[in-house]
């Protein structure tokens, strides 16, 4: 289970900056333009998830092999569950500029205190993406990028250890209809596969297992604290050169 300890310094600063929040189920996704999908929009609503985000159950999943306790504050960016609530340049610049600092504010004093009042927090773990260098990423890469850089500098100035994973785009076992490359496979076998974009955009693709391996092999050797490790693939795969390997993988029957 979730950190109690850490959700009670974090709720008691979220309420001490007057703002409200909500604990409850995440759905783990990376899957785009999910908003539109009203077959999946009325499954959020049957499991009873309060919000989706993709990096942290990779976050959890590592903490929960290594016995590590863990916590989650996350900035409700947009929502998509109504029309008026997706995101769109303009509330998304809103949002950055009216909530990221605080958000930002919120975790590192949450943390600061339950250092000097709570049990000391001996390694920091962060669930970054590969994409937080990207020119391309947007606000997400940006948003990525700059925690990054807090935690340096936390760690700098505190000496409260960390480990940064970026991890590329993962497929694997147990994928489902919010996955990009499960998605890809199962219209394939249909015959066509349906991309919003030019198919040049670039991913590195990591396969879930040698992901989750990897990071508990980080995570368990004390020379790899302070340190930012990139898990993806050998090389990064254009979308059209995707498609074209699976359309060969069928015979090339695929529009």
């Amino acid at each position: 289970l979730p950190s109690f300890k850490l959700h009670k310094f974090v709720s008691d600063k979220i309420l001490q900056y007057k703002q409200e929040y909500r604990t409850g189920v995440i759905y783990t996704t990376n899957r785009r333009l999910w908003e539109w999908d009203n077959s999946f929009k009325t499954y959020l609503k049957e499991i009873g998830a309060i919000g989706i985000d993709m990096e942290t159950a990779t976050l959890f999943i590592v903490g929960y092999a290594n016995q590590i306790a863990r916590g989650a504050l996350l900035l409700v960016s947009d929502l998509p569950m109504v029309p008026e609530g997706v995101k769109t340049g303009k509330s998304d610049k809103l949002v950055t500029s009216k909530f990221v600092d605080l958000h930002l504010k919120i975790g590192i004093e949450a943390m600061t205190e339950l250092g000097i009042k709570g049990e000391k927090i001996k390694h920091f773990i962060y669930a970054s993406s590969v994409y937080a260098c990207s020119s391309k990423a947007s606000f997400y890469g940006i948003s990525k990028f700059t925690s990054e850089k807090l935690i340096e500098e936390y760690q700098k100035k505190y000496g409260l250890n960390y480990t940064i994973l970026r991890y590329g785009s993962l497929y694997g076992p147990y994928a489902g209809e919010t996955n990009g490359m499960y998605r890809y496979l199962k219209q394939a076998l249909n015959g066509k596969i349906i991309h919003n974009g030019t198919g040049k955009e670039i991913r590195e693709y990591i396969h879930v297992k040698d992901a989750s391996r990897l990071s508990i092999d980080i995570l368990n050797k004390d020379q790899f604290q302070n340190k930012t490790f990139v898990l993806t693939g050998v090389e990064p795969t254009c979308h059209s050169d995707l498609f074209r390997m699976i359309g060969e993988t069928l015979n090339d029957k695929l529009e």
